[in-house]
């Protein structure tokens, strides 16, 4: 009943050791004889072939199949297809509609499937023969599926696929020239674009090489070729010329070819064919020729040059020397190439010649030395060595080009100077010694005279100042004795006018020497700017064009207000000298800050906040060289006479004064911007009334003023005319140890008015005593000459006042009243 099973294999008796009953196929003696039959024809097949039993395609198949399936048998067989393989599921369905429902037939060749393997899913390749099992009555009964997996084939040709196409991608974008050349006519059967951009770019494939390039008849290329296709060995060429016609109808050409002729052979090893491979040196050759001309020149030159010339390689050893050295030393070339040169020099110099050589050759740098140098009958000449580098294009040391030059009687004249001036320097000394007495005294002189002029001129117009002060007391007194005061009152007017017109010639004094006490205080800058800008565009004039923008919340700034309208000043007339065809300017006002970074690299600048005051124009703005020095005093650029070189220096030198900083920022042919960087005042109170509120308020109210003044006329005068007469209490010292003694006291004092100028302790050292006997107190200083007061800010510290002599009565009094106002308000 089995011995359709008979000669099946091991899945032969797997079958008949199953148990079918219960089965789609029934039990297996049952099975009709169309069954049998295939099932028999199956198992002998050495071909994977798996047959799929009625509507739900019952899986029977053989041995080779079984290798096929791998771990899923033996599960597979009696299995449903749909579930033996249900990642593909769906093409099973198309092969039983069309197969098994449909009686047709399908075939598949390198079928992609996805199949899980090794518990994974793979890609893999098949070739799939479908056909119908017919029963007895010629109707499908089963799909017989021959199975023939073809993934290793598919990967190798698809691999072989790829290295041609990396092949086909290398020729064509090899910057050589390549081509191949098929039977012994040589005919073109593959060229790249650089062959046939040698070639001109013409249509050579499929013509034998003689009629595609028949310029090249007689030039030899041709029988080399019928050579190595005779012979089957390869020939190279390096540098051979060839003529070729690169243009129809054009010149012939001449290029330079490093090239190789390949044989190529069949499986046979018969020759069929030559690969051509090379590449175009035209330029090289081209760059070689110039070079080896260029080298005869030099050494043309060198021979004939007077000076010992020599030439390095990039490591420093020599390898040429001219005949000069030659000659000179008396030795070969070949004692005196790589390292050799060192024999010629002076021991005492060896080692600094070597030391300065390694250092040039390390950093590129030329070389230059002093050494004395052996010639041929062993005498010693001083020479001084001199070597530049020659650079590649890519900037790297190619050789270095060096030349000897005899110096001996060069040095000779500079020891006969040494020792000629070593005769005559007691001499030059002396004469030195005596002109410099003359010189002095001639300063000296100079200096009399400048200072005779301006004392002169000086003292005239204080004589007259003083003779009207003294002829206006001389007719008070007498018209006091005379009982007559009709005209007291004009007179003592011409007096005061006089004495007015003195402090005016004091200020200017002080201004021109730069010694003038700066009047810091809270200044609103938009308000200065705005107050500025008809003044700076009348200085402008119409053809320059002002814009004036204030921040709305500009913060309050410390500065002299006079002082900043002047820096102001000198920069909008510096605007308009570099626009003299016009432009535009603008004024800017803004908060800003420097942080730290900023302030560390310019150590003059503190970290914090500012009013930022930028002065910008469209003028010819200035080079960086002349950036750089714009603040140094004495700089100018403009013509003779028409600039001192001090206005930005003073402006410079003003923000210095009042702790800000100035900067500029410019560039050629677009502008110039000036920013001043004015310290912001972080005091939240707003400065005490101004002496409008004051004026009928100027008297003392019970308090108790230290006056310490070294000028007795001045210390009586101040007393009785100014606190005895405003009703303040008040205490005289005519020093800084008295005033120090009545600050010890017990006794009651609200403010200290004080002369800076004391003799011993100065003023300003007394108020620093009189703070630490009795903190906080108001101090007041009177000067007539501050220099500290003048150039450092710092010189006043919080609640001091400082007043310049002369000073009205007016003026003093409303000092000293907002001052005592203030320190009780606090």
């Amino acid at each position: 009943m089995l011995s359709f099973l008979d000669g099946g294999g091991e899945l032969g008796r797997l079958i008949a050791k199953r148990e079918w009953r219960g089965t789609p196929m029934g039990p297996i003696d049952t099975w009709a004889p169309h069954v049998r039959i295939a099932i028999g024809i199956i198992l002998r097949s050495p071909v994977p072939i798996v047959s799929l039993w009625g509507p739900l395609g019952v899986m029977l198949y053989n041995d080779a199949y079984a290798g096929f399936a791998g771990t899923r048998h033996p599960s597979l067989l009696g299995a449903e297809v749909r579930k033996g393989w249900p990642e593909v599921a769906d093409f099973n369905d198309n092969v039983m509609k069309v197969v098994f429902h449909g009686g047709g037939t399908l075939t598949y060749a390198d079928q992609a499937l996805r199949l899980q393997r090794g518990g994974r899913e793979e890609q893999a390749f098949l070739n799939l023969d479908y056909s119908p099992i017919l029963d007895e009555k010629a109707r499908p009964a089963a799909v017989m599926a021959i199975v023939v997996e073809t993934t290793s084939k598919v990967r190798a040709e698809r691999h072989v696929a790829g290295e041609r196409e990396r092949f086909r991608q290398m020729f064509e974008q090899a910057p050589g020239f390549m081509a191949v050349l098929s039977g012994p006519q040589h005919v073109f059967d593959l060229v790249n674009p650089a062959y046939l951009q040698l070639i001109g770019h013409r249509e050579v494939l499929g013509k034998p090489v003689r009629e595609a390039l028949p310029e090249v008849a007689g030039q030899g290329f041709f029988d080399l070729l019928d050579q190595v296709y005779a012979k089957g060995e390869a020939f190279s060429g390096v540098s051979l010329r060839t003529l070729l016609q690169r243009t129809a109808g054009g010149a012939f050409e001449p290029r330079f070819l490093d090239f190789v002729y390949q044989p190529l052979r069949n499986e046979l090893g018969t020759v069929v064919g030559i690969f051509v491979q090379g590449t175009d040196v035209t330029d090289r050759v081209g760059a070689e020729a110039a070079l080896r001309e260029s080298e005869e020149q030099f050494r043309t030159f060198a021979q004939a040059m007077p000076n010992q010339v020599w030439a390095a390689k990039p490591d420093g050893r020599l390898d040429w020397l001219n005949q000069r050295v030659l000659d000179y030393s008396g030795e070969p070339s070949e004692r005196l190439e790589g390292h050799g040169w060192a024999s010629m020099v002076h021991a005492d110099e060896i080692d600094a010649a070597r030391a300065s050589w390694v250092a040039s050759l390390s950093s590129g740098q030329i070389y230059q030395t002093e050494f004395r140098l052996r010639r041929n009958d062993g005498a010693y000449r001083w020479h001084i060595g001199r070597a530049v580098p020659i650079r590649a294009p890519d900037g790297a040391i190619v050789r270095w080009i060096g030349t000897n030059t005899d110096i001996e009687e060069q040095k000779a004249v500079v020891q006969s100077l040494a020792q000629l001036n070593r005769t005559l320097e007691q001499r030059v000394e002396e004469e030195v010694a005596r002109r410099s007495v003359v010189e002095e005294a001639l300063r000296q002189s100079q200096k009399l005279d400048s200072l005779g002029q301006l004392t002169g001129g000086i003292a005239h117009d204080f004589n007259n100042m003083l003779a009207g002060i003294l002829s206006a007391i001389d007719l008070v007194k007498r018209r006091l004795a005379s009982g007559d005061m009709n005209d007291v009152g004009q007179i003592l007017a011409r007096a005061e006018s006089s004495s007015k017109r003195a402090a005016q010639l004091t200020q200017r004094l002080l201004a021109f020497a730069r010694r003038q006490p700066l009047d810091i205080e809270r200044v609103d800058v938009g308000a200065v700017l705005h107050s500025v800008s008809d003044m700076f565009q009348r200085t402008l004039g119409s053809h320059v064009a002002l814009s004036t923008t204030v921040a709305a919340d500009l913060w309050p700034a410390r500065t002299d207000a006079a002082q900043l309208e002047s820096a102001l000043l000198n920069l909008v007339i510096n605007s308009r000298d570099a626009m003299p065809r016009g432009g535009r300017l603008s004024l800017e006002a803004a908060n800003g800050s420097l942080d730290a970074s900023y302030a560390a690299r310019r150590g003059e600048v503190t970290a914090g906040d500012y009013v930022v005051v930028s002065v910008s124009d469209s003028g010819s703005g200035m080079s960086a060289e002349t950036r750089d020095k714009a603040f140094d005093p004495f700089f100018t650029t403009k013509p003779l006479g028409m600039g001192t070189g001090l206005g930005l220096s003073m402006v410079y030198g003003f923000m210095q004064q009042i702790g800000g900083h100035a900067s500029i920022y410019s560039e050629e042919g677009i502008g110039t911007t000036v920013r001043l960087y004015v310290p912001r005042d972080h005091l939240n109170e707003t400065r005490a009334a101004g002496p409008e509120s004051l004026l009928g308020e100027l008297g003392g109210k019970g308090e108790t003023i230290l006056m310490v003044e070294d000028d007795a006329d001045l210390r009586e005068l101040q007393s009785m005319l100014l606190l005895q007469d405003l009703g303040y209490d008040y205490i005289v010292s005519h020093d800084a140890a008295a005033a120090i003694a009545v600050l010890e006291s017990p006794r009651r004092i609200d403010l200290l008015l004080t002369d800076v100028g004391l003799p011993g302790m100065n003023g300003r050292q007394l108020a620093e005593i009189a703070r630490t006997i009795r903190p906080g107190i108001p101090v007041v200083f009177l000067t007539g000459y501050a220099e500290q007061a003048a150039v450092r800010h710092e010189f006043l510290a919080a609640d001091m006042h400082l007043l310049t002599k002369p000073v009205t009565p007016e003026a003093l009094a409303e000092r000293l009243r907002v001052v005592l106002s203030a320190a009780a308000g606090s």
